[in-house]
């Protein structure tokens, strides 16, 4: 039975993002570049992250982990699950970023 994590981590998590984006509401489900966020203020959030609740958070996870949703899965997996939770991170990403060039083309930030 998965447990499910403290509000406490999703609030703060939301309440970075707000900030760092400068806007008033952010769902669990919203992507961050989405929402328009860019790489430098992604940066920004790791940092405020690292600082906070996440230490060993690596840059390159958040880049996989897009939505705040994804992120507190990530965070709140045990050690031996967390390549698994990234994994499924990378592959919803994928999948998101495959569903928005069918609607407006590719983003300038794929990898091709």
């Amino acid at each position: 039975m998965r447990v499910p994590p403290p509000p406490e981590i999703e609030q703060h998590i939301v309440a970075i993002w707000r900030e760092v984006l400068k806007i008033d509401s952010v769902g669990l489900y919203d992507n961050f570049f989405d929402l328009g966020g860019n790489s430098l203020q992604l940066a920004r959030v790791h940092m405020r992250l690292r600082e906070s609740i996440a230490p060993d958070l690596p840059l390159t996870a958040l880049f996989d982990l897009p939505t705040v949703s994804a992120l507190v899965s990530y965070l709140s997996s045990s050690p031996d699950r967390e390549a698994g939770a990234l994994d499924e991170s990378r592959l919803r990403a994928q999948q998101q970023r495959r569903h928005r060039r069918t609607f407006r083309g590719p983003d300038p930030g794929d990898r091709l």
